[in-house]
């Protein structure tokens, strides 16, 4: 070769070297990508930054995901990366529009009472992407006949689409009562006398236990309260009354007869503060137009208590039962600004507050320091509440990983003498527990299937339970199996909830016994029943905590007008700040503390949340600290004033 030849050789592999390495730099630096053009995304549709490319080479964004929980127009800047290292910062806009219109879920034909003015659209569920709609009907119907009325719901959501369903409301005279069984309680009102006395059914089959007495206003000369004995019915937790006002915690004993509060000038929204304070003024002695007038937390009592069916006599003497006193009724300052509340309301905004409320039905919380089998048996036998037939044991099995969930050889032979089911309900969330399958296979890795049967609730579908008094759930969703149980175990351990702040007894029965789409209705504050879409849900914290006590509220609700007993027990040990559904569960931060058990949920939830209070263990900062964070003590106020138990209690140590 030619000394020429070489060198222009030499100067092409250089030139080759240098084009090489210039498409490398070229490559390193260099990331390609496509935008969509205008994309939009569905309300409450899981997105994620990749969703709005149409193409991306030589990079990749970052899986993130991407808000589609408001409608309207949205900017967004994304980062996008190579595989060396560089990265862009991208700002682009998408729209979350509402194409898919709400649906009416319900009966095309319903039986509705007569004077209900608000049971119609009760007895349907409005569902919708947004969770955000206007529901009317075509007309009105006149409940104060009887009669049947063909109307029109539509259905309304942000975005303007609209749905209607036809139905037929027939309006009749009185509920029919069935299938009641031997009902709990016997009510006699002496009209002499305003006082209002509630008897529970006896070992020997007689009413003879007096369990409640309270002072009432029954009807004054000319408008007396009607004589006999009568048959308890509907419910409404607000009734418009004759006079335009309204009753609170009305519950019919015939016809236009109920027990009910003092009246009030205006309905509550959301609180009663404009009460007939002259009237309150005058419990225990004849003063309304018939009707049994009470005070508020006596009648709150009757309405979240006695069931349909029960009876009630109405009698007139001049003297009272042997042993029967009369409460004192209580009187209000009428120059009070505060006149306008009943004091024994409940409601956390009461400015009389609590001090006026004296419990005489505290509850009982036995508690034990052992924590062993034993001592497991000792606080349950302490509660004195024998469970027959079909028992089921509501007890966490713990995500794959978790280490704090109850043990085989703890909670193993207390289950085995009961002869109980480990009953559970899959997880909303993605993990080893999401179906029923996978969850068996836990369940087993866990140990349960070692001492007793296991049922995954859920496993062939859920039924609806009635949340009563809710203002974020208008049901409870559990598991189809639920109903095959004679009586129930809610069996918890105690620690901390990254959701929640702790878990107990409450959260075991409201999150607990919730199928896997009750859980995502619970998680989303009652928005949406998509496990895939609850966790994208926009609420407050304390509405959650909120849904979780009225869950649970449903649950017991439910039982209790079954005659199904329920006790409650809290193991407090292995004390982490995170719950037994992390698969990544932490060591505990404090020292135990034992064993719980009553037969009110608020009570032995209370004792658990005071003992971590009370703890002079180092690490117990971190639990309470948890639990604040997230509200979770809430949970134990808005229960007690859903009627699911008392913050108030008496603690039995066991020796």
């Amino acid at each position: 070769m030619s000394k020429k030849a070489k060198v222009w050789t030499l100067v092409g592999a250089l030139t080759t070297a240098i084009v090489a390495t210039l498409v490398v730099l070229f490559l390193i630096g260099r990331i390609d990508y496509s935008l969509k053009t205008n994309p939009e995304f569905e309300i409450n549709d899981e997105r994620n930054a990749r969703d709005l490319f149409e193409a991306i080479s030589f990079g990749e964004v970052e899986n993130s995901i991407i808000d589609t929980s408001e409608l309207g127009e949205h900017e967004v800047s994304i980062i996008i990366k190579n595989g060396f290292g560089n990265q862009e910062t991208i700002t682009t806009s998408y729209k979350v529009v509402d194409t898919i219109s709400p649906t009416i879920e319900g009966d095309e034909t319903i039986t509705v009472f007569k004077n209900d003015v608000s049971g119609i659209l009760k007895k349907y569920d409005i569902n919708d992407n947004s969770g955000a709609t206007k529901t009317n009907l075509s007309s009105e119907c006149d409940t104060t006949i009887i009669q049947s009325c063909n109307l029109t719901i539509t259905a309304t959501d942000e975005a303007e689409n609209q749905s209607t369903k036809e139905i037929t409301v027939n309006i009749v005279a009185d509920p029919e009562i069935t299938n009641l069984g031997k009902n709990e309680y016997y009510i006699r009102v002496n009209r002499s006398q305003n006082v209002v006395m509630v008897y529970a059914l006896g070992k020997d089959g007689q009413y003879n236990n007096l369990v409640k007495t309270f002072v009432s206003s029954t009807g004054k000369v000319g408008s007396e309260t009607p004589l006999g004995v009568f048959t308890i019915s509907s419910k409404y937790e607000a009734l418009y009354l004759v006079g335009n006002v309204w009753g609170h915690y009305a519950v019919r004993i015939i016809g236009p007869y109920y027990f009910h509060s003092v009246p009030y000038f205006t309905k509550g929204n959301p609180h009663w503060d404009n009460l007939e304070y002259l009237e309150y003024n005058k419990l225990g002695e004849g003063a309304s137009a018939g009707c049994v007038r009470l005070a508020t937390k006596d009648v709150k009592w009757i309405y979240d208590n006695i069931p349909a069916g029960t009876k009630v006599e109405i009698y007139d003497s001049d003297t009272l039962p042997e042993g029967v006193v009369k409460p004192e009724a209580i009187k209000i300052d009428v120059e009070s600004s505060n006149r306008g509340w009943d004091p024994t309301d409940i409601d956390s905004a009461n400015p009389w507050g609590s001090i006026i409320i004296e419990r005489s039905d505290m509850a009982k919380v036995f508690f034990t320091k052992e924590i062993s089998p034993a001592g497991l048996k000792k606080v349950y036998d302490a509660r004195g509440v024998e469970l027959k037939g079909k028992v089921g044991v509501k007890v966490s099995t713990g995500e794959k990983g978790a280490k704090g969930y109850l043990k085989a050889d703890l909670i193993g032979p207390f289950v085995k003498e009961l002869g109980g089911t480990i009953v559970e309900c899959n997880t909303a969330y993605p993990g080893a527990r999401n179906t029923a399958s996978d969850h068996m296979k836990v369940a087993e890795e866990h140990g349960f299937t070692s001492f007793a049967d296991v049922d995954i609730m859920d496993a062939e579908g859920e039924m609806k339970i009635p949340v009563l008094h809710g203002k974020h759930l208008k049901f409870d969703l559990v598991g189809s199996h639920f109903d095959d149980y004679d009586a129930y175990v809610n069996l918890a351990h105690g620690k901390g909830h990254v959701a929640g702040g702790f878990g107990a007894n409450l959260k075991n029965q409201s999150i607990g016994f919730a199928s896997r789409n009750g859980k995502a209705y619970i998680h989303s504050c009652g928005k949406t029943k998509s496990p895939r879409m609850c966790w994208m849900s926009r609420h407050e914290q304390i509405d959650f905590i909120e849904s979780m006590a009225e869950a649970a509220t449903a649950v017991a609700d439910y039982l209790r007008e079954k005659g199904r007993p329920i006790v409650y027990i809290t193991v407090m040990s292995a004390l982490s700040v995170d719950c037994d559904c992390a698969s990544d569960q932490g060591d505990p931060v404090m020292e135990d503390l034992g064993i719980v058990a009553s037969l009110d949920p608020v009570a032995n939830d209370q004792a658990f949340v005071d003992m971590v209070w009370a703890s002079k263990d180092p690490g117990a900062g971190e639990l309470r600290e948890r639990i604040d964070s997230r509200l979770g003590r809430e949970i134990l106020p808005y229960a007690e004033s859903l009627g699911l138990g008392s913050r108030e209690y008496e603690l039995v140590e066991l020796s």
